[in-house]
């Protein structure tokens, strides 16, 4: 049930007209008796149609057509009055009404004419409005497309542009949504003519000869095409397909065209090629033996390296289940290894033993590779091996020597936790020496090489107040002596400088009677 507003000055006629509107139960038909009153109404509920009359007190039927288009869009809107002039049907039109009804003659009949074109206005505007949604979700949809895209309805109006297609083309949506030119052929013909979604909407045989090919598949048109004009010139191969829009009905509403840019397929085709030559000159030019054969062992391919080394012919080895000499003991180890290839891990490595004539033994690696069909059998084996036995006498000696080397590293060993036993016991001599140091009654401190305090005992902290924490790591120990920056003794002794001693212990020195290269030194601190 749609829910209607009538508009009339006359309360009889409002009555009236609600009953007929109502009779059929197709429509709710609320009522106001001025044009004000309507606007106020509409505030608080929602209608899907007006019916209003013309004239009436203080706004009339245009004066509130006007105020219902510029505040509610395209609310359909029904000019149902008893004045029949030509200007008022014209003013009424010009400002959007829907239908235009004059009152008068039978009302049975009046009001069910009234009724249809109430109800036919309602299902135009729910229909446009449903296409619009429809041509916005499309529109939405083709936008997001990784293709470059773009649709035109009948008319050849374009409809949609997604971003893809700005990207292709340099043209933004908004500078060609609504044109019906067919401009949007100018960025890949350099003119406007038809494209492949045209030739949808309209057969044209003069049009598809510029394709040097079309492929019709359904109802959909599919070709592909050198363009030299893209990308500044740089050129490139697209792809085009076109197909219908239907609604909803299935009824043709246009045409949909999405382009793909497959130059990088083509190079990657051309390159295969090329890979392919490679691959075959690389193949009989190589070193290594190269083979191809199915599960019951028929060789399928052999190259050159593989018969030099066997003194055959491909000849002799294509098409049959020739094959070496296997050394005994690695018989086994080859079937083996070739029925352990699955498809989740179809290459593996083995090395065995070959018997040449003569009775020459050599060794050999091969990378062998299965080939398996979408149903998990074996098609094919491809398989790469090499000559190693210089490679195994290598090893074996290099075992030999490694054998020889771990017997000195045992050596190597035993030395080694000699010396840690010693250093442990150093360290635990050093730490025994260190609490002598710490527990000492005199002060004392120690310095490294490089003059930084590592030792400060516990009578140095009391004699100085300098704590441990603060002295340790730096070269400062004449702090707890001197009021200012100098050499220590400590320091001097270690730089070896006896003339630097005379400077600054001048008649206060002499050499140590206990250790040897050591001095003694008695002054005053001023601490």
């Amino acid at each position: 049930m749609y829910p209607v507003l009538y508009v009339d000055d006359e309360p009889v006629l409002l009555e009236l007209g609600r009953t007929f509107l109502e009779m059929s139960g197709s429509l709710h038909v609320d009522t106001a008796i001025s044009a004000a009153a309507a606007i106020a109404f509409l505030q608080d509920h929602r209608v899907e149609c007006i019916i209003a009359d013309y004239q009436m007190p203080e706004m009339d039927g245009i004066a509130l057509l006007k105020y219902i288009r510029a505040h509610y869009g395209s609310l359909p809107f029904i000019l149902f009055t008893g004045r029949g002039r030509e200007e008022i049907v014209m003013e009424a039109i010009n400002n959007g009404a829907d239908f235009y009804l004059q009152k008068g003659g039978d009302p049975t009949s009046q009001f069910v004419e009234l009724e249809y074109k109430t109800k036919l206005a309602i299902e135009r505007r729910k229909t446009e409005d449903e296409l619009r949604d429809s041509r916005q979700r499309m529109a939405d949809i083709i936008d997001h497309l990784p293709d470059a895209t773009f649709a035109i309805d009948l008319d050849e109006r374009v409809i949609a542009w997604n971003i893809a297609m700005e990207e292709m083309t340099g043209v933004k949506k908004d500078e060609i949504l609504g044109t019906t030119d067919r401009s949007y052929a100018l960025p890949f013909y350099g003119e406007k003519r038809p494209m492949l979604l045209n030739l949808i909407l309209h057969k044209n045989a003069e049009a598809e000869k510029e394709y040097p090919h079309i492929m019709r598949k359904g109802n959909k048109l599919i070709s592909e095409i050198y363009l030299q004009r893209l990308y500044g010139g740089r050129g490139a191969y697209l792809w085009f397909i076109a197909s219908p829009l239907f609604d909803t009905s299935g009824h043709v509403t246009g045409a949909i065209e999405s382009i793909r840019d497959v130059t990088g397929s083509h190079r990657a085709r051309d390159e295969l090629e090329a890979s392919q030559e490679r691959y075959r000159a690389v193949v009989e030019d190589q070193t290594e033996f190269i083979a191809r054969f199915l599960p019951d062992g028929t060789h399928i391919f052999v190259n050159e390296a593989y018969c030099r080394y066997f003194g055959l012919k491909q000849d002799q080895v294509i098409g049959t289940k020739w094959r070496p000499e296997i050394y005994p003991e690695d018989s086994g180890k080859i079937r083996d290894h070739l029925l352990s290839l699955t498809p989740q891990n179809p290459e593996k490595i083995i090395e065995h033993r070959i018997i040449l004539p003569g009775g020459r033994v050599r060794w050999q690696q091969w990378s062998d590779r299965a080939i398996f069909t979408d149903e998990g059998m074996v098609r094919e084996y491809q398989s790469v091996g090499r000559d190693i036995t210089e490679q195994k006498l290598a090893e074996d000696q290099l075992r030999s020597a490694y054998e020889n080397l771990t017997a000195a590293e045992e050596e190597m060993r035993a030395q080694f936790d000699e010396l840690r036993f010693r250093e442990d016991e150093l360290r635990q001599s050093e730490r025994k020496l260190q609490g002598i140091v710490r527990g000492s009654p005199i002060p004392q401190f120690v310095i490294d090489k490089n003059h930084h305090v590592i030792s400060w005992n516990h009578a140095l902290e009391e004699y100085s107040g300098i704590r441990a924490d603060e002295i340790l790591g730096t070269p400062d120990p004449w702090k707890a002596f001197y009021p200012e920056k100098r050499p220590v003794l400590a320091d001097l002794i270690l730089e070896s400088s006896t003339n630097e001693i005379a400077r600054w212990y001048a008649g206060k020195y002499s050499p140590s009677r206990y250790v040897e290269g050591a001095f003694e030194a008695t002054d005053f601190f001023p601490h």
